[in-house]
């Protein structure tokens, strides 16, 4: 039967407590500018709001190499109560996690766990350093939302397992399949559903054996089996997904290349010191058996081994032996991604974790009796529980914003071309150039810049006035784009700053035929209309970047030395004022082009001027 809240409402408070203060200091973080949060949230038009046309977007379209419209859909309800405030966006994913723990101890409760060692295996789950990428990154709430309608899908089966032959079954049963559909529209990684399901039916009591007895399990497997060609899909290229091809003698090599990233994953939860964690992993390929495959092989056959113990000696505790490695099944390259190894693949392999903690506890708490050394346990678990929560704390400060992130993957990783182009992309979003631009020739150093990085340095070396190497990184896009027209801008931009206008304007109109509301696409050509004195047409392109949203310091400038050259001097000052309220700097005005030149005697344009720069 279901457990009742208030029978265990001490160990829900405590483990409210130990995630409030574990991850209480991530609600003070930013969302990130460059690691999927801008794809989901930042730049989603989908999430403004509830409406049956975002709605049909978010049930149609693929997000991120994702088809997860319920994670898309608690990003409404975020934006409803928030808008682009990211401490609700946090709030949410941490309140989610915590019920995550709440369902996972109270089906621990309702397995037989001694109470307090499941509040153990259920802390474990909450605070192991591991989790922290998944409950501080906003994009991982797909991971926190499909665990949490895992285990309502869970206790719905167990609900409906214990009153099989009763009317109200169907109820729970019901319950269960669509809260795994759920699951599954959150993250696919939860069609591992079926499977343990019937790994729960042969391992613990009581057994079911015959295979008539799993009939039940058919709607799970086809719901996992829609949901598992949809994700093939998804994670294609073209959909912005991680999906690759397989490597040259992909037997060979992708064995020998994740044995050595299973024991990483061990490691990393019995030893979870921050200076083994990061972002981005580079685990290589390896097609040679050298030492450390054969290290690896050793600990998986130990492994095997401990699993036919556990066969003879104790099932229930190999069911969720089992089950963490089940959970480490989807992303075990057999369909191979671009990245090996991610703590947060490890958020669901933790259930096992949480369980076999709760069976240690059990032990060791019947080994002497409870008399003094149940009270041994409790102390020694509430230290480890402590320590790893502190140890996340820690974890949680890296996820800050994409600067401190980044900075931390590349002290961790420090000859690798992503790392450093990924803090380069922080750098661009706060305006510092400078370094940006500083960390962009770091990576170059390392390995081939990608096009976003590319892309990002050619604008940093046109606003430098470093036109030569602005033309060979826009030269390379290019070459490399195909028939893709979104590097014409660039190269419009380019021409422009040179005063090559008719090549700006011919460049910059091709552009605008395939993205035609692109608002600094209208802005550019505006400016090159501006510079050869067709002010008609510079007016319309800049009105038409305002409707098409720009809130450009830049645009509004463009338009203040429109307006004072065609004498109108209120009109200037206004869109001036705007620039400087939208961020214009000093260094951003075209002193060059003495725009604002009529009116250098109007007393109006030095008050705001002195108003904004203090000059």
């Amino acid at each position: 039967m279901l457990i009742r809240l208030k029978e265990n409402i001490l160990p829900i408070l405590l483990l409210l407590a130990l995630t409030a203060l574990t991850y209480g200091e991530v609600t003070t973080h930013s969302l990130l500018i460059n690691w999927d949060d801008h794809l989901y949230i930042t730049h989603n038009y989908a999430i403004r709001g509830f409406s049956l046309q975002n709605l049909k977007t978010v049930f149609s379209e693929y997000y991120v190499g994702n088809y997860a419209p319920v994670q898309i859909i608690s990003y409404m309800i975020d934006y409803g109560l928030w808008e682009d405030n990211p401490l609700g966006y946090l709030l949410a994913n941490i309140f989610y996690h915590f019920i995550s723990g709440v369902l996972l101890y109270l089906l621990l409760i309702r397995l037989g766990f001694w109470k307090w060692g499941a509040v153990f295996g259920a802390s474990i789950f909450l605070v192991h350093p591991v989790q922290v990428e998944s409950v501080a990154w906003v994009s991982q709430r797909k991971n926190l939302l499909a665990m949490l309608l895992y285990l309502l899908s869970f206790h719905g089966y167990l609900s409906y397992s214990e009153r099989e032959g009763k009317a109200s079954c169907r109820w729970f049963y019901l319950w269960s399949v669509i809260a795994f559909v759920l699951a599954l529209l959150s993250k696919s990684v939860a069609v591992i559903f079926p499977v343990m399901l019937m790994m729960y039916d042969h391992m613990v009591p009581p057994v079911r054996r015959s295979l008539t007895a799993h009939k039940d399990k058919i709607p799970y497997f086809v719901a996992a089996g829609i949901i598992a060609v949809i994700a093939m899909i998804s994670q294609g290229s073209s959909y912005g997904g991680g999906r690759i091809e397989y490597p040259p003698n992909a037997l060979v090599v992708l064995p020998l290349s994740m044995l050595p990233v299973l024991v990483r994953y061990l490691n990393l939860l019995l030893c979870p010191l921050p200076s083994l964690q990061s972002i981005i992993y580079f685990p290589p390929l390896r097609s040679d058996i050298d030492p450390v495959v054969i290290i690896s092989f050793g600990v998986v056959v130990a492994l095997l081994f401990s699993g036919v113990y556990l066969y003879r000696k104790n099932r229930s505790c190999l069911f969720w032996y089992a089950l963490f490695f089940l959970g480490l099944i989807p992303v075990s390259q057999i369909v191979p991604l671009t990245t090996m190894m991610n703590d947060r693949y490890l958020y669901f392999p933790m259930l096992g974790i949480a369980g076999l903690v709760a069976h240690l506890s059990d032990y060791l708490r019947d080994l002497a009796g409870m008399k003094w050394w149940g009270k041994v346990v409790m102390v020694i678990s509430a230290g480890i529980i402590i320590t790893l929560s502190v140890a996340s704390h820690e974890r949680g400060k890296v996820w800050r914003n994409s600067i401190s992130l980044f900075s931390d993957a590349v002290a961790k990783n420090p000859n690798q071309t992503t790392t450093w182009s990924r803090l380069a992309e922080g750098y661009v979003a706060t305006g510092d150039l400078t370094m940006a631009q500083y960390y962009y020739e770091n990576a170059a150093r390392f390995g081939s810049l990608d096009g976003d990085a590319r892309h990002n340095l050619a604008k940093i070396y046109l606003m430098a006035g470093e036109y030569d190497k602005a033309y060979q990184e826009i030269r390379w896009l290019l070459l490399r784009g195909g028939e893709s027209k979104v590097n014409l801008l660039l190269l419009g931009e380019y021409y422009y700053r040179i005063g090559s206008y008719v090549e700006a304007e011919q460049n910059i109109t091709l552009y605008l035929e395939e993205y035609p509301g692109d608002s600094h696409g209208l802005y550019v050509l505006g400016r090159v209309f501006f510079m050869t004195g067709n002010f008609g047409s510079a007016r319309e392109l800049f009105a038409n970047a305002v409707i098409a949203g720009s809130t450009s310091p830049d645009l509004f400038y463009g338009i203040a030395c429109l307006e004072s050259i065609e004498g109108h001097p209120d009109q200037s000052l206004a869109a001036l004022t705007t620039a400087f309220e939208k961020g214009l700097k000093s260094k951003n005005m075209h002193d060059d082009e003495q725009c604002l030149a009529g009116m250098k005697g109007d007393q109006r344009l030095r008050e705001v001027i002195r108003q904004y720069l203090g000059e």
